[in-house]
């Protein structure tokens, strides 16, 4: 019996270290043991969901991890995380992989094999990459991993050859430097430049930001106001002026209304650089690789290309390449030997300018007029026309006059078919008012994974499915109306139904996201002028000021959006 009882207590202690043992290692790979300090990288501010490789295991990465040699990251749709070390961020953006080494007080090194991320470093770090490799210290830059194509991009101080304000992608064997354009940065990077520019100078301000947001806000409230103001008039647009394009931006023809209302439209394409002879940046030798590049003779335009490490008892073999001369600068003959060294000679005067030209015929209200354009990018105006005129028709009756409501009629141009209208007796305004309204779903950011699979592609990197904007509402117009209103105008999709039990119309989807798609107590809900109605959107009728915000709820049946009334 004692032996028995033995053999049970020694089984119970063996599961009981087996058990030990395997908490012990899944507490070692997850890092459950390891020491914090600020001089080793840790992984914090995680968004969505982030996943962790470390020693063949993934797992869900938590807050506050600290990282090891070896440790692959990688971030799913509509996920963010940080890397911090001391004062030192990097910001990983959405649908990325990255493998660190050395997090420690060593030059941290990043190996990203795609995505896109944002660092702001003072100590030395290095970023890996296909086509590359770069050092970044006392600098801020991003750099965005494509297939084929990688570009880095300097916001302060200088990372290698790049400056403040430029940036420079690889493709292939060769890298070209160009000046940033801030119309095209992405709403990540945009956002990581205005959080970090409030603390850190950048190359573009928090007022340039706020310009271009403006800016991108005033075009979207122009689409939503379409063509028809409120006071009847309707745009009529005519060719402004030729913008040519250059080598560092398209060219696009302006319309104006007389109105003041403008739009850019007929865009042409970029012209190609005019490049200038390659100059040798570093000179090869039979130990390194050289290094030759370039300028645009027209912008400020580089490309970098590597020549091959010298053979032992090496002598220049030069072959030439005659470059024409243009209308602005002009030809001569390269000499290039394979080792890297260049020089010119034999240089040849400019040629005259070479003009295409386009006719812009009068129209109505604006003089006609030629635009020649010569490739170099100089244009003139000549043989002016005046304005044709309008050739109005007769007045035609579009509503009769009531004894409570103005009638309407309107003629029409049969030239540009430019509408004039004029009351007729006494009108009922058609707009009674304007109320704002706008829609998010940035919930499902910090829930990404409850999200339904295959619906990350509708969830903005933002969170903003429409910013907010002006609109007008008509006599006794809902919430709803207004909603649907506004999404069939933008084209952002919305379904509902009708609900006998309360009268009302119910929201089910907008933008493809619907009920339950990020939980069991998620779906759609909306507020007026920060007001949660506990009654259908229907049966909401708006008022002049009024501020409406749909937003998605997903969890606590709208706690995570402001509403306690569900309580």
């Amino acid at each position: 019996m004692k032996k028995k009882q033995i053999a049970n207590l020694i089984m119970v202690a063996m599961i009981v270290l087996i058990a030990t043992l395997g908490v012990l290692g899944v507490g070692y790979i997850r890092g459950w043991f390891d020491i914090a300090s600020v001089d080793i990288a840790r992984l914090s501010t995680l968004q969505g969901t982030v996943n962790m490789e470390r020693k063949g295991v993934i797992y869900p990465v938590e807050q506050e991890t600290t990282l090891r040699s070896g440790d692959k990251i990688m971030t799913l749709p509509g996920a963010s995380a940080v890397i911090r070390r001391g004062e030192d961020t990097v910001t990983l953006g959405d649908n990325m992989e990255l493998t660190v080494t050395d997090p420690g007080k060593e030059q941290l090194i990043l190996t990203v094999a795609k995505g896109e991320l944002f660092v702001n470093s003072l100590q030395s770090l290095q970023l890996c990459f296909p086509l590359g490799e770069a050092t970044v210290e006392d600098a801020t830059a991003a750099l965005s991993v494509r297939e084929g194509a990688q570009t880095l991009s300097v916001f302060r101080g200088t990372v290698g050859e790049t400056a403040a304000g430029q940036a420079t992608e690889y493709v292939g064997e060769t890298f070209s430097t160009r000046k940033m354009q801030l119309d095209s940065l992405n709403d990540f990077l945009l956002g990581q430049i205005r959080s970090t520019g409030e603390a850190t100078p950048l190359c573009y301000t928090v007022k340039d930001l706020d310009d271009l947001e403006a800016k991108r806000q005033q075009a979207m409230q122009d689409m939503l106001d379409g063509q028809d103001t409120p006071d009847g008039h309707t745009h009529s647009y005519t060719a402004a002026s030729v913008v040519a394009p250059t080598c560092s931006a398209a060219g696009y023809t302006e319309y104006v209304c007389e109105c003041g209302s403008r739009y850019e439209a007929d865009q042409t394409a970029m012209t190609d650089h005019s490049w200038g002879p390659w100059a040798v940046e570093k000179e090869a030798t039979t130990q390194e690789q050289g290094l030759l590049q370039r300028t645009c003779k027209k912008c400020d335009a580089t490309e970098s290309k590597k020549t091959d490490k010298l053979g032992q008892g090496h002598t220049h073999s030069y072959t030439s390449e005659v470059v024409a001369p243009t209308c602005t600068v002009e030809g001569y003959t390269a000499y290039l030997c394979a080792c890297g060294h260049t020089y010119t000679s034999d240089p040849t005067p400019v040629t005259d300018h070479s003009y295409t030209s386009q006719v812009v015929k009068p129209t109505c209200e604006a003089q006609g007029h030629t635009v020649h354009t010569c490739a170099c990018g100089k244009t003139y105006t000549d043989s002016v026309t005046p304005p044709a005129g309008h050739s109005w028709g007769e007045w035609k009756t579009v509503t009769e006059a009531t004894e409570t409501a103005e009638g309407l009629k309107e003629r029409t141009c049969s030239a540009c078919s430019k509408k004039e209208q004029k009351a007729i007796a006494k009108k009922e305004p058609g707009v009674v008012g304007y109320v704002s309204i706008e829609i998010r779903c940035d919930t499902i950011l910090n829930n990404m994974g409850d999200l339904t699979p295959g619906k990350a592609e509708f969830v903005p990197s933002n969170g903003v499915i429409l910013p907010m904007v002006q609109v007008p509402f008509y006599k006794n117009e809902t919430v709803f109306e207004v909603l649907n209103r506004i999404c069939k105008k933008t084209g952002i999709q919305i379904e509902y139904s009708w609900t006998p039990l309360y009268g009302s119309y119910y929201i089910e989807g907008i933008n493809h996201l619907y009920e339950f798609d990020c939980g069991e107590q998620s779906g759609w809900m909306y507020k007026v002028n920060e007001w949660f109605p506990n009654y259908g959107c229907s049966s909401y009728y708006v008022d002049d000021g009024d501020v409406i915000v749909w937003c998605y709820t997903c969890q606590g049946l709208g706690d995570d959006v402001g509403c306690g009334w569900m309580e």
